[in-house]
């Protein structure tokens, strides 16, 4: 049988065509390694893997295909040099349950990238992704979860994973949001009950008034060390259920009387550590324990300072 490994790579000044690929793969059995250089002759077990990690460096990623694999479940494009997808680039990958394509130069996430792709677990961390089309991740039916982490995007877009019916987890830490929208997160709670946010360590200054318009139950919402000054109680009153509020590290000095009563009594932990709070709502805070549903959870500093 004649292994079908394609890399199609569009490089400076010209294209570039390798019909094969520098691979590291995975034995299916016992788990170890091996290595395999582009046109040397097909192991049984290359065609047997679970996983297989790309060892090759290209600019531009402009088309995969992995045929007769029919157990892969993880492709690692990582650390490879990419600067651009190219729109239909994994269009012939079988279903997988882990893409990874982490420690590369990716800019922007264009429509037609992944539209359709059937992919549980997509890792997208340590670029340095700035543009996201708003329909990139249009009609990814299988996606469960999607890291974008360590990246420089400053807006998030409600319009993305329209028709992901079974996202659940959201990853964009350590990026530049600066505002959440409204309607931020309208396209989830389709096939799933709980929904999980996190989008610590970015500049988020501004909730819009509807961004938690219509949503559903999360498990984590997490907006901790970012820049909230404060946290509008009706705003966030119009959250429906939260396992785990973390507003770590923000710059709250007090929590409002409507965010008390709207939000605390929706939620089972509300973690506010690293906050500048004055003594005053600490101490009314103190005394709501027992009236409230949520368990607030403070540094040992906050409460010694008061």
């Amino acid at each position: 049988m004649k292994l079908v490994v394609g890399l199609l790579v569009l490089v400076e000044l010209s294209w570039g065509i390798t019909n094969n690929a520098d691979l590291i793969w995975y034995d299916r059995e016992t788990g170890e390694p091996h290595n395999y250089v582009a046109r040397e002759p097909t192991p049984e077990g290359l065609l047997q893997t679970e996983k297989i990690v790309v060892n090759q460096k290209f600019s531009i990623l402009w088309e995969v295909k992995f045929a007769f694999f029919d157990n892969l479940e993880a492709l690692m494009i990582d650390d490879c040099g990419i600067n651009e997808i190219k729109p239909n680039t994994f269009r012939d990958l079988k279903p997988l349950t882990n893409l990874s394509l982490t420690f590369n130069h990716i800019r922007e996430i264009k429509e037609g990238v992944f539209n359709f792709v059937q992919v549980k677990n997509l890792n997208f961390s340590h670029n340095r992704l700035a543009i996201i089309g708003a329909r990139a991740f249009d009609n990814m039916q299988a996606l469960e979860t999607i890291t974008l982490d360590f990246n420089e995007l400053k807006n998030w877009n409600g319009d993305w994973f329209f028709n992901c019916s079974r996202l659940a987890t959201v990853s964009l830490t350590h990026n530049f949001l600066e505002e959440i929208p409204a309607n931020a997160f309208k396209n989830f709670w389709k096939d799933r009950d709980t929904v999980n946010i996190y989008l610590s360590y970015n500049k988020i200054e501004t909730v819009d008034r509807d961004a938690f318009a219509e949503v559903g139950k999360f498990g984590d919402l997490f907006l901790d060390w970012n820049d909230l000054p404060r946290v509008d109680g009706h705003i966030f009153g119009k959250l429906t259920s939260v396992e785990h509020l973390n507003l770590n590290g923000d710059s709250l000095r007090c929590l409002s009387e409507e965010f008390i009563g709207n939000v605390l009594n929706k939620t089972n932990l509300v973690s506010v550590q690293g906050n500048p709070f004055k003594c005053e709502c600490l101490k009314e805070l103190r005394n709501r324990e027992g009236r409230i549903r949520a368990r607030v959870q403070l540094s040992q500093e906050q409460t010694v300072d008061c």
